[in-house]
């Protein structure tokens, strides 16, 4: 093609890309009869040593790391004023073209995942990369990520100085705030450099533009962080650990952010739904990053002259931040009456004459409402609040007497809030100051001899609870256990045992869906469901010891429990039609109909009446529940994992105000609704929905090895309904 360029040895077809430092050809290594891609460097620079040693440099990097994710090297040399490297042609196109053309979120999360294990190999064999770029991240023809240009890569450990002295290289719309300053790089930069480019890949635009390199490079220093658009605060947190402004506020090593990323990427396992974020031909950043070699040179003392003109420093702002053979459970609500709570008389029979000790939690903040409260005239004593049956009414539910009447279920569908008028009060009588006073005087002693009536009368079943625990117990949310008494049975089985402990859950009326706005579109939209009877669902997980039961009945083989202990763990390895098949073993084995969840009820029993993210708050909390990754939450997280990476004994953290334990985090939880990307068109009944992709179904909760996003009472994901895994498991409904 070119007469002007002759490497023995190649026969060069056509340019594939040039830059200031070089040209790559598309050539044919003549010995084997492959395509490469020759890169040949300026001959305007060979009699520059800088420039050669950096040449040489990348080739002998490249040669060391033998990695599916990194270029391949095939050849070095140099003939007359010719220095050339022959490497691997890749011909799947770069980064920057793909965003051009659109990419879904999973797209993009492979790509970062991808590039974050070359990035762990190359730092763990000793070498920083310093220019991570789209144009620098290309793909083979099978979609898999190639990291290539190593030109301006150097070794950890290497004081060799080949820039010179005063002069930063790199590409400033990817630059780490240390690399614009010229001080000592380590693998952190890189990252950095990596959530620049993420940022790009999810919003098509740069995180930060300017007119020059230096007032560019000023903003990678003092500005805040760019935000995502609201449909991918999902991702905020891990942009934010990329892109933070200090090296040890950042992910430390590209393992960990591989780690992080791997929660959502793998299309079998449970991700949040990643929806198509451009159109193709959608419009991207300049055109020049087309150009092969996009680095450039600026002194570091030109930075430090413009500081001026940014010394206002602006304070961030946090963002809000289908087989037949499968039964489900059919929409019957016309045809069928309202079941009471006394669909479970039994039950409730029984729990009424066994003598159950009062929880001192639940003791104790009863006491304190009790004293916030009106006086309503109804002096109704813990004791028969206890005796109550359970109900589910709390901060996101509505009776279900008054939910189901139908203009009001008309105005809370509109997601408006009832206006509840209060009695007129009656025109008060004066009376003398002295009566009051003895009217108040009376109150308080018999309030103290009913209280220590009580108090001594259940004394025997209150723990000892010294001054400083009783105040964590009334101020920490994990103390707020249920108030009222539990109904909680175990059928027995025909063939010997017991069946799950469950607990009944009364019908009700609750919002559904992303009510803080932090998870995304696939908890859209927030709708009112109304639960019109009452289930029984399981306290626990189903644990292993539950699965025997039924493997040892049936002849079924016991999944893996991967080397952790079975026992009273959740048991794993479970498909769907595993699951549902335990359900009907169990209806068979009972007389009573077990199945799984609907997604309604599930949601509706995890939240028990919250209306925040987690069922004891806004904010993920380790003391609550077992999940993994921390990324989340600019610090607003509490508590230490206990659990590390592995499931943790069903019960090991407190229930919720309807008695479930583990209902986020520890295991996925199958349930039976149908795959969809959002709620739209779900039935306002809770029953559950057939349409959609049915050869995946719901997966709810959360799990030990998922960032805290995906364990909050919102979190949806997915799986096959034949898969199998490690984070997914499953509890069962009995109907009455």
């Amino acid at each position: 093609m070119s007469d002007a360029v002759q490497i023995p040895g190649y026969k060069i077809e056509s340019v594939l890309g040039y830059g200031g430092m070089s040209t790559v050809y598309l050539a044919e290594q003549e010995s084997l009869g492959r395509r490469v891609a020759l890169k040949v460097m300026s001959e305007s620079l060979t009699h520059d040593p800088t420039y050669t040693k950096r040449f040489l440099k990348e080739a002998r990097i490249i040669a060391q790391l033998n990695y599916p994710y990194i270029i391949v090297i095939y050849d070095y040399g140099v003939v007359g004023s010719h220095h050339y490297i022959a490497m691997e042609c890749v011909d799947g196109g770069d980064l920057f073209r793909r965003v051009k053309q659109g990419m879904t979120v999973t797209e993009i999360l492979d790509v970062i995942y991808q590039v974050a294990k070359a990035l762990s190999y190359a730092h763990g064999k000793g070498y920083i990369h310093r220019d991570i770029k789209p144009g620098n991240i290309l793909f083979r023809e099978d979609g898999t990520v190639v990291l290539s240009d190593f030109g301006l890569a150097k070794g950890l450990t290497d004081n060799t100085q080949v820039t010179a002295a005063g002069m930063t290289l790199g590409t400033p719309a990817y630059m780490s705030p240390e690399q614009a300053f010229g001080e000592q790089l380590d693998s952190r930069s890189d990252l950095y450099s990596l959530g620049c480019v993420l940022y790009f890949m999810l919003t098509q635009e740069k995180p930060y533009t300017a007119d020059n390199p230096v007032a560019l490079a000023m903003k990678h220093l003092r500005d805040p962080i760019p935000q995502l658009p609201a449909e991918l605060t999902w991702l905020q947190p891990v942009v934010d650990k990329l892109m933070a402004k200090k090296p040890e506020d950042r992910y430390q090593y590209g393992e960990d952010l591989a780690r992080d990323v791997q929660q959502f990427r793998d299309e079998d396992s449970v991700t949040p739904i990643k929806p198509s974020l451009f159109p193709p031909g959608g419009g991207a950043a300049d055109a020049d990053e087309l150009v092969l070699d996009e680095s450039e040179s600026f002194s570091s003392l030109d930075v430090l002259k413009a500081v001026d003109d940014f010394s206002q420093n602006r304070e961030r702002v946090e963002p809000g931040t289908a087989d037949s053979g499968l039964k489900l459970v059919e929409d019957t609500s016309d045809t069928e009456e309202p079941l009471s709570m006394g669909g479970f008389s039994r039950q409730v029979a029984e729990a009424g004459n066994r003598s159950q000790p009062i929880d001192s939690k639940a003791y104790l903040r009863s006491q304190r409402e009790a004293q916030m409260a009106p006086n309503t005239g109804d002096p109704q004593t813990y004791e028969q609040t206890l005796a109550q049956p359970a109900v589910a009414v709390g901060r996101n539910s509505v009776a279900p007497e008054e939910a189901i009447r139908p203009e009001n279920i008309k105005e809370r569908s509109r997601g408006e809030i009832p206006v509840v008028s209060r009695r007129e009060e009656e025109p008060r009588t004066k009376v003398s100051r002295l009566v009051v006073v003895a009217i108040v005087a009376a109150i308080i002693v018999t309030i103290v001899n009913v209280g220590a009536g009580i108090y001594l009368a259940n004394q025997r079943n209150v723990p000892t609870i010294s001054k400083t625990e009783e105040q964590s117990q009334l101020d920490e949310r994990r103390w707020t256990a249920p108030a009222k008494k539990l109904i909680t049975f175990a059928d027995t089985l025909a063939s010997g045992g017991v069946g799950p402990k469950m607990v009944v859950v009364g019908s009700g009326s609750y919002q559904m869906g992303d009510l803080s706005g932090r998870y995304g579109p696939s908890a859209q939209p927030v709708r009112m469901v109304h639960l019109t009877r009452d289930f029984a669902i399981g306290v626990n997980e189903v644990t292993f010891d539950d699965y025997a039961l039924y493997a040892s009945a049936t002849g079924q083989p016991m999944p893996s429990d991967r080397g952790w202990g079975r026992g009273n763990r959740p048991v794993i390895y479970v498909s769907w039609q595993d699951a549902t098949e335990y359900a009907d073993w169990l209806s068979r084995e009972t007389g009573r109909r077990y199945r799984l969840p609907t997604e309604a009820e599930w949601e509706y029993a995890s939240r028990a009446g919250a209306d925040t993210d987690y069922w004891w708050g806004e904010w993920p909390n380790h003391d609550f529940a077992n999940f993994g990754s921390e990324v989340c939450c600019r610090g607003k997280m509490s508590g230490a994992d206990q659990w590390s990476e592995e499931t943790a004994t069903v019960g090991a953290f407190p229930a919720n105000e309807f008695g479930l334990h583990d209902t986020l985090g520890n295991v996925w939880e199958w349930v039976q609704d149908c795959w969809n990307v959002d709620h739209y068109g779900a039935p306002a009944s809770g029953t559950v929905r057939q349409d959609g992709d049915c050869s995946k179904r719901v997966v709810r909760g959360g799990s030990w090895s998922d960032i805290p996003r995906n364990a909050s009472a919102a979190a949806r994901g997915r799986a096959p309904l034949d898969k199998k895994l490690a984070f997914i498991g499953f509890r069962v409904v009995r109907e009455q």
